[in-house]
């Protein structure tokens, strides 16, 4: 189990998809995650994904003005910080705000990209919601950001969040206290753009990957995460997901 959270850590993972019966069908055959599927006001229909400790991700409908524009499914993670701070800050450091701040169940939240373009969101969360901390295979281990400019990455987090980069060569953020928030690496050919993949843990990478081919998904590439066996993949619709061997 991972050291209980601080603030700027990622905290919660969203998949905006047009088909969202079709995502659950993909990702069922790939883990074992249990769904609570509800319709909630004023966001729609909104499966969530649950682990053995509780709530982890959440699968939403696309925007249609993003379908019509072309903009694939996309994974959104979300860091835990100020919702006020990290608004002022966004559009001074070279980035964007791609939504105004709303309330959710949770507590509340904005989407936003960083200067190559990455989309993350910000989370403040109310303190009657707490999130598992916990990492095990069939929930988000690692997320790792494709950067074209290494630096100019590293200049908005550090500002943005407190996130420093490790001086070992292991290309790591760290928290202030020194505690691993994600990696980061080149911008590779598969991409055009700076961008966020989430990493889920898999008990076996080579069945996931056979169950992925025959059910549309594709690799992208192979890597390591934390010198672990690890692809980042394209699901049937066509957004990219990591799969690390978590056991």
């Amino acid at each position: 189990m991972n050291p209980p959270r601080t603030l700027c850590h990622f905290v919660w993972q969203d998949y905006l998809t047009p088909n969202i019966d079709k995502a659950l069908s993909y990702f069922d055959q790939l883990v074992n995650w249990k769904v609570f599927d509800k319709t909630w006001p004023n966001i729609g229909r909104y499966p969530t994904i649950l682990s053995e400790a509780g709530a982890i991700a959440g699968i939403l409908e696309q925007p249609k003005f993003l379908q019509d524009t072309g903009v694939p499914p996309y994974w959104t993670g979300y860091v835990e910080t100020n919702i006020a701070s990290a608004e002022e800050q966004i559009p001074k450091l070279g980035g964007q705000l791609f939504t105004m701040p709303v309330d959710s169940p949770m507590g509340k939240t904005f989407v936003f990209t960083d200067p190559g373009g990455a989309v993350l969101a910000a989370y403040e969360l109310s303190h009657a919601f707490v999130i598992p901390s916990s990492s095990k295979p069939n929930e988000f281990v690692w997320q790792r950001l494709y950067s074209g400019d290494n630096g100019k990455s590293r200049h908005f987090y550090d500002a943005l969040f407190g996130w420093e980069f490790s001086s070992d060569g292991a290309n790591t953020f760290l928290d202030r206290a020194g505690a691993v928030v994600a990696d980061m690496t080149g911008q590779p050919s598969w991409i055009d753009q700076d961008t966020w993949v989430y990493f889920l843990g898999v008990e076996s990478l080579a069945e996931t990957v056979s169950a992925m081919e025959s059910h549309g998904g594709s690799i992208l590439d192979t890597t390591k995460i934390q010198d672990r066996d690890a692809v980042v993949s394209r699901d049937s619709q066509g957004g990219v997901i990591g799969f690390v061997q978590w056991e």
